[in-house]
């Protein structure tokens, strides 16, 4: 099994062109701690040291999207479970690799001031449920294995190249994918209490749920004082990330200078979802006008030259890249007629939900030949 970098290099394809991603952390952090305890698994080190840190959760992980801002934070776009509802068909796109088993060596004591083994900006536990465990004297966890999931990068690029909605997500320079996730199994987690805090706390989580991003920790007390949470099934808790680029040798990502802090994770998915009902309503909004000015019918409709994620993969459509991000929506493509790139951006400044719109279409002679 292969070390989890944060970008893995591909031969070709959508993924080509992905560069490691240097990050420097302090010594003592959820991330560094759970890699501590993964490593003592195995004899050898498999996880990587530049991998992020997100929560525990067994929604987001492999071909989730992500958006790298601006400030130099990395935000959750969509699930995978987003862009293909169907279980099965997502199973066809994960390659699951075998588990490492852990045994009895993975117990570890816990910082109780890095927070939950299992919260994260990204995955977080309700409030009330962070600050009651923040209030244990100490904490020791233990997982029974853990595994690296991949996403299978050939059946992934198909569907990204059968879907212009999604060929258009990537149309930026700022949008990445979690390629790879470790899958934690066999997670358990004993909080030592003082007695009058255990006796405060005994009525709310005997035998108890407490509900994660799509997976359940059963809790129990284990003696007066200890309360052990742990859960059956898995969830993934790290990720490496790479970058859509469709040219080769292209950098996925920019490298920080030495010292730098690792980018906060955070989570802008109900936005990225209300983005993609402006961005389908912006396409209507261009179709319905065309069939207004008779395309189609007395003449051809605007032939668009469009930005395509992947080499040799720029169709001639009749609409440019719609890319929508908090709202905003950009234009790209490249057009003939002036007049039709004016036109295009009479089309979707309208459509319900739209907040501004960046016109980037150009005018080319032959715009059809591509961008």
């Amino acid at each position: 099994m292969k070390k989890l970098p944060i970008a893995i290099g591909l031969v070709s394809g959508l993924f080509a062109g992905v560069i490691a991603y240097k990050i420097f952390f302090k010594p003592q952090d959820s991330r560094q701690a759970w890699i501590d305890i993964l490593n003592s698994c195995a004899k050898s080190q498999l996880i990587g040291k530049d991998v992020l840190y997100f929560g525990a959760s067994n929604e987001i992980g492999p071909g989730s999207i992500w958006r790298q801002n601006s400030d130099g934070s990395i935000r959750l776009r969509y699930e995978l479970s987003d862009l293909v509802p169907d279980s099965a068909q997502q199973k066809a796109l994960i390659h699951p690799n075998n588990s490492v088993s852990c045994g009895g060596n993975s117990a570890s004591k816990w910082e109780v001031q890095l927070g939950l083994q299992f919260d994260g900006s990204v995955a977080p536990v309700s409030a009330d449920v962070s600050l009651d465990l923040k209030r244990a004297d100490n904490v020791t966890v233990s997982v029974t294995g853990f595994a690296i999931d991949e996403l299978k990068e050939g059946p992934y690029e198909t569907m990204i190249r059968a879907d212009d909605a999604l060929q258009d997500e990537f149309t930026g320079d700022d949008r990445v994918i979690v390629e790879n996730a470790v899958r934690i199994e066999g997670f358990s987690a004993n909080f030592k209490f003082s007695k009058s805090i255990a006796e405060g706390l005994k009525g709310k989580y005997t035998g108890q749920s407490v509900a994660l991003q799509g997976a359940n920790l059963q809790s129990q007390w284990s003696n007066d004082t200890t309360l052990t949470m742990k859960t059956p099934g898995s969830f993934y808790l790290l990720a490496a990330f790479g970058k859509l680029t469709g040219a080769p040798n292209k950098e996925a990502f920019s490298a920080p200078k030495v010292g730098a802090k690792a980018p906060s994770l955070f989570s802008e998915r109900t936005s990225a979802l209300e983005d993609m009902k402006i961005r389908a309503a912006a396409v209507e909004n261009i179709r319905a006008a065309q069939r207004l000015r008779g395309a189609g019918i007395d003449k051809p409709p605007e032939e668009v030259a469009v930005i395509a994620p992947t080499p040799g993969a720029a169709p001639k459509r009749t609409f440019p890249n719609v890319v929508v991000t908090n709202g905003m929506v950009t234009l790209i493509g490249a057009v003939k007629d002036a007049a039709a790139q004016k036109q295009f951006l009479m089309d979707v400044q309208h459509a319900p939900g739209v907040r501004g719109v960046n016109n980037e279409i150009v005018t080319k002679p032959t715009a059809g030949s591509g961008m």
